[in-house]
């Protein structure tokens, strides 16, 4: 399993992962088999709150969100017109689209308002031992 951070602005990426993370005494094999849907994405320290990050995970773009002392993870793709999320403003759970304004719902992934009608995938996450795990959503 490969993770790649990429700054919000998406101008440049590295990898991340493969054993650079630890939970409590877990290393990433053993949480691999413990939780082996859940992918470490970054250190609860390395996301301000408010903030975001945006990450790669298996060829798809993730923005988590750390916003009222929760994280969140949502698709990095307006459904109005494939727009990048994680670029956008980013006010209490509500994250806009910098193109046409589109805004969503962090928590649930809800088309907030126009133009976009149609939710975007939110995945689940774990925080465990000062480390964010994902859980891709199809």
């Amino acid at each position: 399993m490969i993770v790649v951070e990429l700054p919000v602005c998406g101008a440049a990426f590295f990898r991340a992962g493969c054993g650079s993370h630890r939970l409590s005494d877990l290393n990433n094999f053993e949480l691999a088999d413990r939780m082996p849907d859940f992918i470490p994405v970054a250190k609860t320290s390395e996301i301000p709150d408010p903030g975001r990050k945006l990450v790669e995970i298996d060829d798809r773009l993730v923005v988590v969100v750390h916003t009222a002392g929760h994280f969140y993870a949502i698709d990095d793709v307006c459904t109005h017109d494939g727009g990048p999320l994680g670029e956008g403003p980013l006010e209490g759970f509500t994250l806009a689209c910098p193109r046409h304004g589109a805004k969503f719902d962090v928590r649930d992934g809800r088309a907030l308002t126009m133009p976009a009608t149609k939710p975007t995938v939110v995945h689940e996450v774990k925080v465990v031992g000062g480390d964010v795990l994902v859980k891709l959503r199809d």
